[in-house]
């Protein structure tokens, strides 16, 4: 904040003192007809300690999901995009690839609609039902089912990480702003919490934006065979880099560091606990073209 100086006082150091620092008001610039592609890249890093004589083993998946967007409509207060999901790929190290590959693969050709303000706030998010009666064909107990995997919060959020990075009002560097968040785990329950936002003003490449995230973690309301239990979210932080000229994200990277014991029911008096470690790293990427073909 700059200092109050006596007016005569003032004039005679205007001269001398130095700039303040200018706000900055960075949005998202969309033109009907424009169409750009979003890769989200996820990979988990993961130590189970089965405890005991067993060893810990390690795994990591990789999984990268391309979607497009295109700007249906376009006015002053936001713009209206459809989404389609263009591809997925999956890599991991382990013998669940197989199975985490088809898991992902069911995402390619989703398609919803969502509308966006200048500021990156997703005020509504359409499709989710269509997706889920197009795996499900009406069948009410596969339906309960996806909708567990995939929840439509989990959709949201995504859409909030992507276009939410900005503030709603002028920034200068240094400013600091939040932004609620809810991280689903399909049936295991959510992480949620909150994401402060800071501005660290104009670098190599456009606008430079950091972000810390506390998260804590809720167990379902219904609880399966499978179960977390003691889980800690020991970092969770990332950072973002904006174009301002031509109003779009460049790209995003968030890392999220946590514990806790998986708790396997084998019978009504029998479990098993296995105490994991894992590292997600998130990387968004917003591109002319689509980098799968």
């Amino acid at each position: 904040m700059l200092q109050r100086y006596p007016f005569g006082v003032f004039l005679a150091l205007a001269a001398l003192a130095p700039p303040a620092h200018a706000q900055t008001s960075p949005e998202w610039k969309f033109k009907k007809g424009a169409k750009f592609f979003v890769e989200v890249t996820t990979t988990n890093a993961q130590t189970l300690e089965p405890g005991g004589t067993a060893k810990p083993t390690t795994s990591n998946t990789s999984v990268t999901t391309v979607s497009s967007f295109e700007v249906v409509d376009a006015g002053a207060d936001g713009a209206q995009l459809r989404q389609k999901v263009e591809g997925v790929s999956v890599k991991a190290d382990d013998p669940t690839g197989p199975s985490a590959a088809r898991a992902a693969g069911v995402l390619k050709g989703a398609q919803f609609t969502l509308t966006v303000s200048p500021a990156g706030r997703v005020a509504k998010f359409d499709g989710y039902n269509d997706f889920v009666r197009r795996l499900t064909g009406g069948n009410d107990a596969a339906e309960k089912q996806v909708r567990a995997a995939y929840p439509e919060e989990a959709f949201k959020e995504e859409l909030a990480t992507i276009f939410g990075v900005l503030p709603d009002k002028p920034a200068a560097p240094g400013a600091t702003w939040k932004r609620t968040e809810s991280l689903p785990l399909g049936p295991l329950g959510v992480l949620s919490g909150e994401a402060t936002y800071t501005y660290r003003g104009k670098g190599d490449g456009g606008e430079q934006i950091d972000v810390t995230r506390v998260l804590t973690y809720a167990a379902p309301k219904e609880e399966g065979n499978l179960k977390l239990r003691d889980v800690k979210v020991r970092e969770a932080k990332g950072t973002a880099l904006f174009d301002a000229a031509n109003g779009r994200l460049v790209k995003e990277e968030l890392t999220v560091k946590l514990e806790g014991a998986v708790v396997l029911k084998e019978s009504a008096t029998a479990t098993t606990t296995i105490n994991v470690k894992q590292t997600t790293t998130r990387t968004f990427r917003v591109l002319e073209k689509n980098p799968q073909e």
